[in-house]
C-alpha cells in the first residue's frame, strides 16, 4: 500500500485489497486528524473534562448517563455479526489509526497539541450511538 500526499494536501491511497486500503486511509486520517479523532472520542466516553476542565462536565456526565460507550459496544457486536467482512474493514482501519498512536507515543511522529488517549479501540464503540446534537445558549453558529 502506498499514501501519497499531492501538492493540496490531499492523500492518494493505493493499496491491493480493501482492507490495506481502510488501514492506511485510518491511518491517513489520525495524521491529519489525531487531535479531534480524540476529543470525540472523549466526548462519546464522557472523558472530555480531563482535556478541558471543569467546563465539560456536564458533557461527561451525561455521556456516561446515556452509556454511550455501552450502546456503542452493541451496535459493535451486531454488525460483526450481520456483517462480518465490513466489520473487518472497521477493524483494518481502527489498527491504522492505532499504528499513527503507537508512532507519536514513540516518539516517532510528532505530538498533536493536548493529545493523549489510550488506544483506538473499535470493539468499545469508540464513539457511541445515537448522540444527540446539543446547542447551548452562547453557541454562536458561523
Amino acid at each position: 500500500m502506498k499514501i501519497i500526499v499531492d501538492e493540496d494536501g490531499i492523500p492518494h491511497i493505493y493499496a491491493s485489497s480493501d482492507e490495506d486500503a481502510f488501514y492506511a486511509a485510518g491511518y491517513q486520517m489520525a495524521v491529519d486528524r489525531l487531535f479531534q479523532m480524540d476529543m470525540t472520542r472523549r466526548a462519546a466516553l464522557g472523558r472530555q473534562s480531563e482535556v478541558l476542565g471543569a467546563s465539560s462536565y456536564e458533557d461527561d456526565r451525561l455521556a456516561r448517563l446515556f452509556r454511550w460507550r455501552d450502546a456503542g459496544r452493541a451496535d459493535a457486536a451486531e454488525f460483526k455479526k450481520q456483517d462480518p467482512a465490513s466489520y473487518r474493514l472497521v477493524v483494518a482501519w481502527v489498527e491504522g489509526v492505532n499504528r499513527r498512536i503507537r508512532e507519536v507515543r514513540e516518539g516517532k511522529a510528532p505530538l498533536p497539541h493536548g493529545f493523549g488517549p489510550d488506544r483506538f479501540d473499535y470493539a468499545p464503540g469508540a464513539l457511541g450511538r445515537n448522540r444527540p446534537a446539543r446547542r447551548r445558549e452562547n453557541d454562536r453558529i458561523w
